[in-house]
């Protein structure tokens, strides 16, 4: 019933509830990295983080959270530009009128 529940959440894209489930069992190795993986898809870093420190993975925190982060980090400072740029198209169409 758990991987019921667990394989739910992650096929509704509810990777880091999916993420605690897993992290609470620990049951093997294979959910321990499902858990880390579930922590990582929805990019909750600092639960990511976390539970490699716990789990003795510290390795993985350079290898794999770190690239994740940077790649999620020029998203978002991509996206914010573009909605200052929009901002400012508008804000000087609206000072015209």
């Amino acid at each position: 019933m758990r991987d019921e529940l667990i394989e739910g959440l992650i096929t509704t894209n509810r990777n880091e509830d999916a993420g605690d489930l897993l992290a609470e069992a620990k049951d093997d190795e294979e959910s321990v990295a499902r858990a880390f993986d579930c922590y990582v898809k929805a990019n909750a870093f600092q639960k990511a983080i976390k539970f490699a420190t716990m789990t003795g993975q510290v390795d993985k925190i350079e290898t794999v959270i770190k690239p994740t982060l940077l790649i999620a980090l020029d998203l978002k400072s991509n996206l914010i530009k573009s909605a200052l740029d929009t901002f400012g198209k508008r804000y000087l169409r609206l000072k015209i009128v």
